[in-house]
């Protein structure tokens, strides 16, 4: 089980680099690449890092990992807006703001949507999401 975690963290890490790839690429500054290639590497090796990150973990280390994971996507769509941002300012120069604009919503979807899970795991087991309400 240690070993698939640490697949799942190194998983997570490439995922992660990969989206420097497509800011370089974005910025110009990748010698050579192709976006979509960045993309498809960051998609399926993030979901791949989560799976096995999160195969058979408890109820709290999955929320701790999830909010963790949730820092790093926020930081992701941090960047992609700002340099969105500083591009439209003219402060910086970008080849195009298309990848950008997807990965800033992207991550900050993911992340909503993984912090409102990663809360949710804090109620006891017995607990539904909507149970508050009577059927």
């Amino acid at each position: 089980m240690l070993a698939l975690r640490i697949m799942g963290v190194l998983m997570l890490v490439l995922s992660f680099a990969s989206t420097s790839g497509i800011f370089l690429i974005e910025f110009g500054k990748a010698p050579t690449g192709n976006v979509f290639t960045m993309w498809m590497l960051f998609l399926f090796t993030f979901l791949a890092g989560m799976a096995l990150l999160l195969i058979g973990a408890s109820r709290h280390a999955v929320a701790k990992a999830l909010r963790a994971i949730v820092g790093a996507l926020l930081v992701v769509a941090l960047l992609a807006a700002g340099s969105i941002f500083l591009n439209m300012m003219g402060m910086i120069t970008i080849v195009g703001t298309m990848s950008l604009w997807i990965l800033f919503v992207a991550c900050t979807l993911v992340a909503v949507a993984a912090l409102v899970f990663a809360e949710d795991l804090k109620k006891p087991r017995h607990m539904l999401a909507f149970d508050d309400e009577e059927i």
